[in-house]
């Protein structure tokens, strides 16, 4: 099984002794994961981004829990363009961070 654009992020930005985020990337480290979280949703077509802003692509489903609560959340809320959705994701209300180091582990 392959794994998704944001396991292989956080696997590279996760001390695996600690398992924490390295500090020089923890900043930035939500931003990347949410980035990583919608380029997955558009590489497996479950979303497009349109002149409205990004939009969940009807029917589509990823049988990923996380990918799918995303797209949840995406097509549950107003279009916002793929900025919107980043800081979006990235808010501690997604919780990307602790669940892809749980679900790695």
């Amino acid at each position: 099984m392959r794994a998704t654009l944001p396991e292989e992020l956080i696997l590279v930005a996760v001390d695996a002794e600690r398992m924490a985020a390295c500090r020089a990337s923890s900043a930035a480290l939500s931003y990347g994961l949410a980035g990583a979280v919608l380029t997955e949703l558009l590489l497996r077509g479950a979303v497009q981004v349109t002149e409205r802003g990004l939009l969940a692509v009807a029917g589509a489903s990823t049988a990923d829990e996380l990918l799918d609560d995303a797209l949840a959340r995406i097509r549950a809320s107003r279009a916002r363009d793929v900025k919107g959705w980043v800081r979006a994701l990235a808010g501690r209300s997604a919780g990307l961070h602790p669940r892809l180091v749980r679900r790695l582990v």
